[in-house]
């Protein structure tokens, strides 16, 4: 679905019949949710870590170095919200296949990871890097024509 204001004037219904339609004609329907997003970002806290000077000098400042590469979901009733709506689609639609990208990188308490060994899977608060689009869909292969 498309993230712009126009998304908004789309009532479900219609989202729904624009669904049907593709599969109408031909086509396969692949729902993705999102991604999570931080109130940090990743990229920056990665960084900070990495060079010895800004480590120390933000935890001169008070600032908590995450070695362990977790953060919290950001804007968690946000995600609610938008994960109820794909599935209510998915539900009425059973044709279409969805793919929870942010049980990927997040745990049962909306800790989600964003380094996968040494590799930053974000390249700021709320976009995947590529390594993290890789790493989201390293599962996913498209239907065969």
């Amino acid at each position: 679905l498309p993230r712009s204001s126009v998304r908004h004037k789309i009532e479900p219904c219609e989202k729904w019949r624009l669904i049907l339609a593709l599969e109408d004609s031909g086509k396969r329907v692949i729902l993705m949710g999102d991604v999570p997003g931080f109130d940090t970002n990743p990229a920056l806290t990665y960084r900070t870590a990495l060079i010895p000077a800004r480590r120390d000098l933000a935890r001169w400042n008070g600032k908590d170095i995450n070695e362990q590469h977790l953060a919290p979901l950001a804007n968690a009733s946000s995600v609610e919200i938008s994960e109820a709506l794909l599935s209510q689609i998915q539900s009425r639609i059973p044709d279409t296949q969805l793919i929870d990208l942010k049980s990927r990188f997040c745990t049962g308490q909306n800790l989600c990871s964003y380094m996968e060994g040494d590799k930053l899977l974000f390249s700021d608060n709320n976009h995947v890097a590529p390594a993290g689009a890789q790493y989201a869909l390293q599962s996913f292969h498209l239907p065969r024509l």
